[in-house]
Parts: structure tokens; sequence; C-alpha cells
């Protein structure tokens, strides 16, 4: 994951065509166990997204190369790949994260609802809006969400750390497949991937439920996870008045399959991280932690005496993400 300060006037540009196509009223209050469902239209390929993979992997080789002869003559070798690369990706189209989301794919990704309290809509509105889209291609899950918020803040900065402990964003993903080559789904493993508004990914593979004995393998991680976070306003400073920041992600099929140290997941375990295919249905779910905030020298610090806001796409109906029956359904179309 890696972050990255766009340009404000392209970002504000972003905005006010999030404005006009996802800021619609507040929905009326949900009956009690409706979950929602999102539509992910299929894109052509990931053609550009891989091209910045390769890129960013070569310009860390660049980076680490030693300052001798043979590694000037090994980094020109680099540089003239990295040259070639990034022509290529100028000439194609796609989408290239940015945190900007101003690609024509994304066009025709409809913003969500409005996010709402974890308990549903009888409880008070959130005090700022949310909203994701989504789309997909043979590689990857790009989502992309918009946090309205006016104090931009998040200071934890290495993987795994516990980021819901600060401002996050969150999702869940259980690929679940009704029947899987003669297995069928066992709709308890799934897929936790957060981050804060700096780029911290803290990401964890779950066997079932907390509820039902669930066990937490931090181990796993989401390998090849690539996004910008991209804030319109300043990140931890409180002498201004921020707008939100965006999340521009793609998830890697491939890597939603259990770590090495478990085997007894015959269901994921035989899907190993193959992509879906036009129709199929997977359960999901979008999280967002916010704290209340005081201000403290030039930062921010959470308030004394206050619980967390949790603020969901789908409503959990308790103050629990955890409970895989009231997530979304996320369908995959052409």
């Amino acid at each position: 994951m890696r972050f990255s300060a766009a340009g404000l006037l392209a970002a504000l540009c972003a905005l006010i065509s999030c404005q006009h196509s996802a800021y619609a009223p507040w929905p009326r209050e949900l009956a009690p166990g409706t979950v929602r469902h999102y539509s992910c239209r299929k894109i052509s390929d990931s053609t550009q997204q891989l091209l910045a993979n390769d890129i960013s992997k070569l310009k860390k080789e660049l980076a680490a190369l030693p300052k001798t002869d043979a590694g000037k003559v090994q980094g020109e070798d680099i540089q003239k790949k990295i040259s070639s690369l990034e022509f290529e990706q100028s000439q194609r189209e796609g989408i290239l994260l940015d945190g900007i989301l101003d690609e024509e794919e994304w066009d025709i990704a409809p913003w969500s609802e409005h996010f709402v309290d974890i308990e549903g809509t009888h409880i008070t509105n959130p005090r700022f809006g949310t909203w994701m889209k989504m789309l997909w291609d043979n590689d990857y899950l790009y989502v992309a969400a918009f946090l309205e918020e006016p104090h931009v803040w998040g200071t934890y900065n290495k993987r795994d750390m516990v980021v819901f402990h600060e401002n996050d964003f969150e999702i869940f993903i259980d690929p679940q497949y009704e029947i899987f080559t003669g297995h069928e789904a066992n709709h308890q493993s799934y897929y936790e991937i957060e981050f804060n508004v700096i780029g911290t990914v803290f990401d964890l593979y779950l066997t079932k439920e907390y509820r039902k004995g669930g066990i937490a393998h931090h181990e796993w991680n989401c390998e090849g996870l690539v996004g910008v976070l991209n804030s319109v306003g300043t990140q931890n400073n409180h002498k201004d008045e921020d707008t939100g920041w965006y999340v521009e992600i793609a998830i890697p099929f491939k890597c939603l399959r259990p770590p090495s140290t478990v085997q007894n997941d015959v269901t994921e375990n035989i899907r190993d991280g193959l992509s879906p295919l036009e129709g199929d249905r997977w359960r999901i779910n979008f999280s967002r932690v916010e704290w209340e905030l005081e201000k403290v020298g030039t930062g921010y610090v959470k308030k004394p005496g206050t619980k967390e806001d949790n603020w969901v796409w789908s409503p959990q109906w308790a103050i629990d993400m955890h409970r895989l029956e009231h997530w979304g359904i996320l369908t995959f179309i052409d």
C-alpha cells in the first residue's frame, strides 16, 4: 500500500462528481435483518494496474542498488525498463490507482447508499457521510470510497497495527460459493482488510465468527494489495477544516486464500484464490470507525470518555461486524 497526496484541484473535481451521484437523502428506516445488495460491473482488464505493480517493483530495486560502478550500470538497465513500462502504461486505458477516481471506468460504477449506524437506521444518522463503489476484472476487485471528515487524522504507521483504535475504513469479504467443486461452501471463514488515512494496513483471516469460536490469523497478508488513500485537506493538522479522504484500492483475487498455517478450511483451500465468475455472489461489508477528537498541540487525540462510532454499509443490527448473515450481497456482473 502506498500513500499519495494527489492534486487538490483534481480531488475537488472528483468530489463534485461524487456529490452529484452519491449525496442523496438519508435512507428511510430499514427493516431489521435487511441486507443491502451491490451489482459489481466488470471492466476489460487489469493491464494498467499490473504495469503499475511492475514499475513499483523496479523502482524499489533501483533505490536499493549500491552506489558503485556496477550498480550504476545495473541502474541504467532498470531505468530503461521503467521508462518502457511507463510509456506502455501511458498508451493504455484502464484504472490507475491515484485516489482521484477520474477514470471513465468509475463512471459506470454507482455509488452505494449512505453508510448507516452499525445497529441500523433507527439509530441516529452518522455525523459524516460515507459511500463506496466497486468494479472487477479477471484479477482484481477494485474498491473506492469517500469519507466525509473535517479532521483527517491517523498516526499508526506499521503494518498490522490495530488501526481501528484510530479512524479507519474496513472491508470484510466472504467468497461465498453455493457449491464449489463438489463441496458446499462453509459460509464461515472470511477476510478482513483495514486502512487508516496514512495508508497503514491491518489484514487478517478468520476461521469463523468470534462468537462461534473463530480464530484470527494475523499472519495472513493480502499479498499484492495496492492502492492510494488521498486526503482532501491536511492530515493531523487542527488549524484548518478538511473535506474528507478517498480510498482507491485493488484487491487481488489470488490473495483471498487461507494462510499456509490453515489446511482444514475445505472450501477456501480448494478455491485457493480463484477469481469469481459472472453471476457469482459473495458476502461483503464495509465499516468505518470514527472517534471524537480533541485538538492538542497542532494535531488531535481521542476525546477522553467517549466511545467510537461504527458506521457500515449493510447494518449488522448489533455492535458486531462479525455476523456474516447481515453482510451485504456482492454480485459480479458483466
